[in-house]
């Protein structure tokens, strides 16, 4: 059974406890707050992180270091998938987390500062970071992970509105690879419950309940509009995700 990672939303389990004191809208309101600080706090880390690494290169992987932001990529073309991740769900930390459940630490990898570059971008153009990875997989096929690409695409676009964003990438990355285009949504389902597929019923209910806690909107309604949006988004996607996983096991 997998633990929960306490020191991850310790600021949401304090701010939350503290807040139930004045009772069920304080603990509403303190675990806003704490979301916000645990964001904060694991950006924070992040950057210890990075900066431990980058004064220590041979604790990195061997992947290869980009020429502009100096960060090790895990894989050939990771800075692309990264910025798709960012497109997708339009949040760095967001993205890294599944980015993280989908590969790993690979490489030594740091998405959160492979992600924040395109977070900072004033707009990013998925088409055309589509077309760069497309021309990029043609050229070195094998040193993509062009499954767990697409695996990782579906995740994140769980919930998407065409009508809204346009084509899906995942859908006009097989377009422009000449692939078929073969749904992952049970694989992408776990993924964006962080559980794995043998995961018991128990632990599939208590993965949606804890994501859920996170990112309801009621939870976060104290946020700023942009955070709630990304809230919002995101709180789609794990339900979309649940309701996947629940029919595929016959609930």
């Amino acid at each position: 059974m997998r633990k929960f990672p306490l020191q991850k939303y310790a600021c949401r389990v304090v701010f939350g406890l503290v807040g139930l004191l004045a009772g069920w809208g304080g603990a509403a309101a303190g675990l806003a707050i704490g979301w916000a600080a645990d964001i904060i706090v694991d950006r924070v880390r992040e950057d210890v992180r990075r900066k431990k690494a980058a004064d220590n290169p041979t604790s990195r992987g061997s992947g290869s270091r980009d020429a502009v932001s100096g960060i090790t990529e895990p894989f050939c073309g990771a800075e692309l998938v990264c910025a798709l991740a960012v497109y997708c769900v339009s949040d760095a930390q967001i993205a890294a987390e599944q980015l993280r459940a989908c590969f790993g630490i690979i490489g030594g990898a740091d998405w959160f500062s492979l992600c924040r570059p395109a977070s900072e971008a004033e707009s990013l153009n998925g088409d055309l970071l589509t077309e760069c990875l497309a021309a990029l997989i043609k050229q070195n096929e094998s040193a993509v992970p062009v499954e767990r690409v697409f695996t990782l695409l579906a995740a994140l676009e769980f919930g998407w509105n065409e009508a809204e964003r346009g084509r899906k990438p995942s859908a006009y990355l097989a377009e422009l690879l000449g692939r078929r285009t073969v749904s992952n949504e049970i694989a992408a389902a776990y993924l964006i419950l962080d559980i794995p597929s043998a995961a018991s019923d128990a632990d599939v209910k208590a993965a949606h309940r804890r994501l859920v806690s996170l990112y309801h909107p009621d939870t976060l309604a104290c946020l700023p509009e942009r955070q709630q949006e990304i809230a919002r988004s995101a709180f789609i996607r794990i339900q979309h995700a649940y309701e996947t996983v629940a029919a595929a096991r016959g609930w």
